[in-house]
């Protein structure tokens, strides 16, 4: 839906969906990693993590039986038999998408869900924001596979100090912009959406799923119960706007 949004498409790392075995060996040899996961995914379920080293040769990272295995191969072939032989020779239902370097804490990746909701001026706003960072040797930040829950102002200051505000704000803004583009482009009412974003050294920001149904999970931290709370009265907020009744002052 973004790709042809010159406001949004920025902020996207390339993907392909439903590559081909050529797509798949040129996006690796050009960004070095990559992530290949599934299109209709949920909770990191499925996901590889596929690197590529001209002197050691090609690796996959992936959850296995509730831990995380590590998977070396010789030649790109190899690594294509393997991912063919567990998900069909097309490659259908997976998408590759580049890998971007992310700030970290400890050597592990920080991401950070963006939870947004349609007010009850009809406006998108951040309602709440959770900083996960990735548990060691994990392909993604799930808490469930070993990642920790954090405030993005926690998570930022140890990447950028004093400019953590600046940088928040400015993800705030693009979250927004993001929001405001999947709208224009989508053929539904939408009135929530959760965005897993990321932060790269260079400050720029990075959209690597928007999800319709987000989950509640980050309202969990302590910090955050209070977003919790008005995560559901803008629903309740939005719901009047759409349905044109309006809630009396003091009730």
């Amino acid at each position: 839906m973004l790709e042809n949004e010159p406001t949004a498409g920025r902020y996207i790392p390339e993907s392909i969906t439903n590559p081909s075995v050529e797509q798949m060996k040129e996006m690796l040899e050009r960004h070095q990693f990559v992530y290949y996961k599934p299109t209709a995914g949920s909770l990191g379920n499925g996901i590889y993590r596929l690197t590529y080293s001209p002197k050691r040769g090609y690796f996959a990272r992936y959850r296995k039986k509730g831990g995380n295995a590590l998977l070396r191969f010789g030649s790109f072939n190899s690594l294509m038999r393997m991912l063919q032989g567990r998900h069909g020779k097309q490659l259908r239902g997976y998408v590759v998408q580049q890998g971007i370097r992310l700030i970290e804490i400890d050597e592990c990746p920080i991401d950070f869900r963006f939870h947004m909701h349609k007010n009850g001026n009809n406006q998108w706003v951040v309602v709440g924001i959770g900083a996960k960072k990735a548990g060691r040797g994990s392909v993604t930040t799930h808490i469930k596979n070993g990642g920790s829950l954090m405030t993005p102002e926690q998570a930022l200051s140890r990447n950028f100090g004093d400019r953590a505000g600046e940088v928040l704000q400015h993800a705030k803004s693009v979250a927004i912009t993001l929001a405001q583009a999947i709208e224009t482009q989508h053929q539904h009412l939408i009135g929530e959406i959760g965005f897993d974003l990321g932060i790269d050294q260079e400050e720029h920001v990075w959209m690597f799923e928007a999800n319709a149904k987000p989950g509640r999970s980050i309202f969990r931290h302590p910090s955050l119960r209070v977003e919790g709370k008005s995560s559901v009265e803008h629903i309740l907020e939005h719901c009047l706007y759409l349905s044109k009744f309006r809630k009396k002052e003091g009730v």
